[in-house]
């Protein structure tokens, strides 16, 4: 899947829109570009692809530590969420949209949804 000009993917770290591009993935000895969108502030590690969702990616194109990126899927088809929206005036308020099927789930709904 391609980038979606349309879509507008959040940088879940500084909450700033990420541009679309091309992202360098290292995993042993292979290494792969995927279509995705990567964080515009200097020195910022965040990447995001509709096929694996948020990670954060060294220089050389490792995959720094998985448990420091949001891992927020999609009730209907299961594919990694990006964040859509923040509002600085509801500091706990995330809404997360499906690239695929344009679902949106809150942080509300999500952590309902794990209680039941």
């Amino acid at each position: 899947m391609d980038t979606d000009e349309r879509l507008k993917v959040l940088c879940f770290e500084h909450h700033t829109q990420m541009r679309p591009a091309q992202i360098l993935l290292q995993a042993g000895e292979k290494s792969e570009q995927v279509p995705g969108y990567v964080c515009e502030e200097p020195g910022c590690v965040v990447r995001y692809s509709s096929s694996r969702g948020y990670v954060a990616i060294a220089a050389d194109g490792s995959q720094l530590a998985e448990e420091l990126t949001p891992k927020v899927t999609c009730p209907g088809d299961n594919r990694p969420m990006y964040l859509a929206e923040v509002r600085p005036e509801q500091s706990n308020y995330r809404l997360w949209r499906c690239p695929e099927c344009d679902r949106g789930l809150t942080n509300q709904e999500l952590s309902q949804a794990s209680k039941a």
